[in-house]
């Protein structure tokens, strides 16, 4: 059996650096669908974004995990 940490709840961080303002949130998802459903919530909640980074890694009978740096 495989143990590792998980958060408890959302969570969100923010740091300025020179003139860019980087934005962390992240949360524990139990499925594919809602780690999409959170990506696509916080994607809507920063239109003007520049660059969103996001990744998830789902460890359960079927082990998922997926990325962008787009």
């Amino acid at each position: 059996m495989n143990c590792y940490l998980s958060l408890r709840e959302q969570v969100k961080h923010s740091e300025k650096i020179n003139r860019s303002l980087f934005i962390v949130n992240a949360t524990h998802c139990e499925s594919e669908n809602k780690c999409k459903e959170f990506i696509q919530r916080i994607s809507n909640l920063y239109p003007d974004a520049s660059h969103n980074c996001w990744a998830y890694y789902i460890d359960n009978s079927e082990t998922r995990k997926n990325y962008s740096d787009a």
